[in-house]
């Protein structure tokens, strides 16, 4: 199986289906037909953080989420007879907190006040989406399946007596791999989230919770809509429980807790970030 990822523009150079990028189409059927020629199994990712900077707003429009659908039924209707796999989003974690909260990513907005949580709201939205169209309108002839891929570090408690730390860990767990994962699978928000987020903001002086609420109606419509979940992991961190300060405001901030190294690991790769910590360091995933 080799997974890639579509460019939306370049199917859609201005992020709407009015302009339709035929020689993008052409490119992408050359190459899962050349795939399946030589026995390989394509699986389409159809948003790997290349929002077309076309549309105004990014993700914290709500409108992105119907050009995103019309996006994903122009990707199943050209390339669906052959691609039997589909993920809609690839770590949307990365994509709306390195994004929108640290900008170090595109789109490169420092905003963490809401911008954050609207984005990966959005993202929920649009996801549950185009899993019905694809469940509805394609899933009985092209006989594929669909799903989301989601990154998750490994977390563990630094003091495995402290009550504080260990609550830490699972609430990293929960801000990570629960943000999205608790809604597909359990449906809404993990608790733990919507109660530390409108403590926050209470504390921060706002009306309202940071985080978006769904209506029964989106809870529904999103609970269910994953015939797989794809995990990504790639380092770990020991997690500390630290109250956060009053002026330190965003997803980080939010869990009250501080992640950090042991001076035993190595970075394994020039990336600062990514410690190996050996094969004996099993860490189970949940939300």
């Amino acid at each position: 199986m080799y997974r890639f990822s579509i460019s939306w523009s370049r199917i859609l150079p201005n992020g709407t289906k009015s302009q339709v990028n035929t020689a993008g189409i052409d490119y992408y059927n050359r190459l899962i037909d050349e795939l399946l020629k030589n026995g390989i199994i394509p699986m389409i990712t159809l948003f790997h953080w290349d929002t077309p900077a076309a549309l105004t707003g990014d993700w914290m429009n709500e409108k992105t989420i119907e050009h995103f659908v019309d996006y994903a039924r122009i990707c199943f209707e050209n390339f669906g007879d052959r691609v039997k796999y589909w993920v809609t989003f690839n770590e949307p974690h990365v994509y709306a907190v390195v994004g929108f909260t640290e900008g170090v990513f595109a789109p490169g907005i420092k905003e963490p006040m809401t911008s954050t949580y609207l984005v990966a709201h959005n993202q929920l939205k649009a996801h549950a989406l185009t899993y019905h169209i694809y469940d509805t309108e394609y899933r009985a002839v092209q006989q594929g399946r669909i799903g989301i891929s989601l990154d998750c570090d490994g977390f563990m408690p630094l003091n495995n007596s402290s009550e504080d730390d260990v609550a830490a860990a699972e609430r990293a767990y929960q801000f990570q791999l629960g943000w999205f994962g608790h809604p597909i699978f359990k449906g809404d928000y993990p608790d733990v989230m919507k109660e530390f987020i409108s403590r926050r903001s209470k504390e921060e002086g706002l009306e309202k919770s940071r985080l978006p609420e769904f209506g029964e109606d989106w809870i529904s419509k999103i609970k269910g809509t994953a015939d797989f979940l794809g995990i990504q992991n790639y380092t770990s961190r020991f997690i500390k429980y630290s109250k956060s300060k009053v002026g330190e405001v965003g997803w980080t901030y939010d869990q009250d807790s501080e992640q950090i190294t042991d001076s035993s690991w190595t970075v394994s790769t020039g990336s600062s970030w990514l410690y190996h910590m050996g094969t004996s360091e099993i860490v189970e995933l949940g939300f």
